[in-house]
């Protein structure tokens, strides 16, 4: 004969189970334990790893989605790879003979042979970008940048003016960006619950900014040119 546990018992492990999962969810909300991962070299061909087919999808959305963005000849194309963070983009983007610069606020870069640049937040280093990037005197700027999975880090009070800066030295930008439901259960990924800037827009939105091309149900692209205009009202 089974005998049963006593009521005690049960209470003890559901009142220790509830905790651990309250410990679990605060661990999530107040720790960016990615970040940690990201700073342990020895994880990084772990990660490389994990990325392989990430990185190659997303940049084929890219290339796939605007063709005209592919090499074509000897011609070199230069892109700034905004937001790089771990630099997945870059090094796919590398891979396939692009010349790409990688720029954020943070050095969470796990290729060794990508050179992450560092700037503030506010201000793209004009100086820096003019010197580095260009191999001949007719190219004024980026044939197009590349943000992916970055704007809705960004407070949409800034995103206009970050855009514009964009806009003073890329030909283009290309925004991969996905819906806000899908966005939420990356703040929790992140370990950005409550410290999340919430700049995540709707395809809708983004349309007042530049063309939208859904990828999948959750995953879309934002084609901004150069002369496109935008107000910095949320109303307009």
């Amino acid at each position: 004969m089974v005998q049963k546990k006593p009521k005690a018992v049960i209470v003890f492990i559901i009142i220790i189970s509830s905790l651990l999962l309250l410990s679990l969810v605060l661990i999530l909300a107040f720790a960016p334990w990615n970040d940690w991962i990201v700073s342990n070299k020895y994880l990084h061909p772990i990660i490389r790893t994990c990325l392989q087919t990430r990185k190659k999808k997303l940049v084929n959305w890219i290339l796939n989605g605007y063709p005209e963005l592919q090499l074509q000849g000897d011609r070199k194309k230069y892109v700034l790879d905004f937001g790089a963070g771990l630099c997945y983009i870059s090094h796919e983007l590398n891979t396939r003979g692009y010349d790409v610069y990688a720029l954020d606020i943070k050095n969470l870069n796990v290729y060794p042979d990508i050179k992450l640049h560092l700037y503030d937040g506010q201000s793209l280093p004009y100086a820096e970008l003019g010197i580095e990037n260009r191999r001949h005197p007719q190219d004024v700027k980026f044939d197009f940048g590349v943000a992916c999975y970055v704007f809705h880090h960004i407070s949409k009070k800034d995103q206009p003016h970050i855009l514009r800066q964009l806009q003073s030295i890329c030909n283009e930008i290309i925004l991969i960006e996905e819906t806000p439901s899908r966005e939420a259960w990356c703040r929790v990924i992140n370990g950005e619950i409550l410290s999340h800037a919430r700049g995540h827009r709707t395809p809708e939105e983004w349309s007042r900014f530049g063309k939208v091309k859904k990828i999948t149900s959750e995953d879309f692209l934002v084609r901004i040119q150069s002369t496109d205009k935008f107000s910095d009202s949320e109303s307009s």
